[in-house]
């Protein structure tokens, strides 16, 4: 992801409410507006802040102070534990870049009967499953398939080009993704509303993808401790 998303979550973590006046929503549908629960925590604040600056100074030793011994990487995979974390996910899968993304996008606490009396919390908030409920109860969501629009105001474009016709302008949309997306190569997502109404192109970096990283944070005795950034696998 670029320049521009870097920005975008900087300004999502700080305000939670990025859009561009100019462009009026046009079209209604599904909605999962920004969430950041976390920020009004003041010991998981700091604790946010820290860790996103040794992502930016690419601290592998703070990092993996932070990781919980058995941190899941890859449940599909059955990679678990600090030498998978370093391994496939720092060093392989542009893991710092990605754990600051999903931070600066913002996290909301959840239940977990995994850690039974302990604060969990879910980065990036479109992971959280809460967010959906009463919204997506009579639907199939295929992780795979579906992605949440990053903006207040996003545009559908026609074709994939930034001069094509717009097609309808989305407020934090859910989104199917055309089984023919690229996940991994391509600039733009072909997308579509659930209801099918409207149909186009988004760019990649205003969306997130539901089977991407979940990073889930625990407070544990010893202090908050990351002991998930497995995807939807």
């Amino acid at each position: 992801m670029g320049k521009y998303l870097t920005l975008l979550l900087v300004a999502l973590f700080f305000s939670m409410d990025v859009g561009k006046a100019q462009s009026p929503v046009r079209y209604q549908t599904i909605e999962i507006p920004p969430v950041n629960e976390t920020a009004a925590v003041p010991g998981l604040a700091d604790f946010i802040k820290r860790l996103v600056i040794a992502c930016d100074k690419k601290d592998t030793a703070y990092v993996l102070r932070v990781v919980d011994e058995e941190v899941a990487v890859s449940y599909g995979g059955g990679l678990y534990g600090k030498a998978a974390f370093l391994e496939e996910f720092l060093r392989q899968g542009g893991g710092f870049t990605t754990l600051k993304e999903v931070l600066l996008l913002g996290g909301t606490h959840e239940q977990d009967e995994e850690y039974p009396g302990k604060a969990v919390y879910v980065f990036p908030y479109v992971q959280a499953g809460k967010l959906y409920k009463g919204k997506t109860d009579t639907l199939e969501i295929d992780p795979f398939l579906t992605a949440v629009g990053l903006e207040r105001h996003l545009v559908v474009f026609k074709k994939p080009s930034l001069t094509a016709p717009q097609v309808g302008v989305l407020r934090y949309p859910l989104l199917k993704l055309d089984p023919d997306t690229n996940l991994l190569h391509s600039k733009w997502a072909q997308v579509a509303t659930f209801d099918h109404k409207i149909k186009g192109y988004v760019l990649w970096e205003k969306l997130y993808h539901l089977a991407g990283t979940t990073l889930r944070l625990v407070n544990m005795e010893e202090g908050y401790r990351i002991v998930s950034v497995a995807p939807f696998d």
